[in-house]
């Protein structure tokens, strides 16, 4: 009743979520201390893990990050986007947020993290405790969803990203002694 009411209020107007702000880091901050439990309980070494993750505004990278950093900082954080949406990366390594521009107004293969910017907070937290960055070519999204449905797995563009990510650091972080990778 109130909540299809307030719907119809709201229908055509223009609304901005935000994905990183404190509210919602706390709640991806407390998925990431599920995942860290699940890891513990299943007796894995947390000073030899690794988390990916896929990065767009920011507040689930954030959040998991905070958690992690704080249970262990010896937890490696490394982040993901494509190639084409660049955006946390160039901001990054810039040190103030950038947006990248899509002229072509196109729907990418990148769902999920087409966010165009990093969110203010999620900079911060992301220059403090992200351990890396990798981009993955935006071609291989599309095999990687067939692969997934191919094992009765559905998954959108930003879900293959951590997968993409360790095929071409998987001997990089072997190197560097993690032995437990999550992807998110």
């Amino acid at each position: 009743g109130q909540t299809l009411a307030k719907s119809k209020e709201y229908a055509g107007r223009s609304y901005f979520v935000e994905h990183a702000n404190m509210d919602a880091l706390t709640g991806f901050a407390a998925l990431g201390e599920i995942i860290l439990d699940g890891l513990e309980l299943a007796g894995k070494d947390l000073n030899k893990t690794a988390i990916i993750i896929p990065v767009g505004a920011g507040g689930l990278a954030s959040g998991i990050a905070m958690a992690a950093k704080k249970r262990n900082a010896n937890i490696k954080i490394i982040l993901v986007q494509t190639q084409r949406t660049k955006h946390a990366f160039d901001s990054l390594f810039a040190g103030w947020l950038l947006r990248y521009r899509d002229n072509d107004k196109k729907l990418f293969e990148e769902s999920g993290i087409d966010t165009k910017m990093l969110e203010p907070l999620a900079l911060k937290v992301l220059r403090r405790l992200a351990d890396g960055l990798v981009l993955v070519n935006h071609e291989n999204i599309k095999p990687a969803i067939g692969y997934f449905a191919a094992h009765d797995v559905t998954a959108e563009g930003a879900a293959v990203l951590p997968y993409l990510a360790l095929q071409e650091m998987a001997e990089k972080l072997k190197e560097t002694g993690v032995k437990h990778t999550v992807l998110i």
